[in-house]
């Protein structure tokens, strides 16, 4: 074995923990880039049509919301999730999950 971070896997073989680590790290970073450009993309598209688009996350809830709105009057045309599944999130994020599975023996 070397003297870096790595693994047994195979007889004979060694997994580099390193080398995979900056791999995954790196594919992070890259599909993070491509977010943020496909974003810039819909947000051009979006002004082009006189709509607003925002994207939030929310904590609570623990998802993204993406709201339409008319960019001139900047009245909210749609809210994706809903604002009933947002607080339907919240309520069971704040919930114990085995309250909601529980059952009677």
């Amino acid at each position: 074995m070397n003297g870096g971070n790595s693994l047994p896997a195979e007889k004979g073989k060694e997994v580099d923990v390193d080398r995979i680590v900056k791999k995954e790290t790196a594919a992070t970073v890259e599909e993070q880039r491509m977010v943020d450009d496909a974003i810039a993309k819909l947000q051009d598209y979006m002004q082009n049509e006189q709509r607003g688009l925002n994207f939030k996350m929310d904590e609570e809830a623990g998802i993204t919301v993406i709201s339409v709105y008319d960019a001139e009057t900047e009245e909210l045309i749609r809210q994706i999730p809903s604002e009933e599944m947002v607080s339907l999130a919240k309520r069971l994020n704040e919930q114990e999950p085995s309250v909601l599975f529980s059952a009677r023996v």
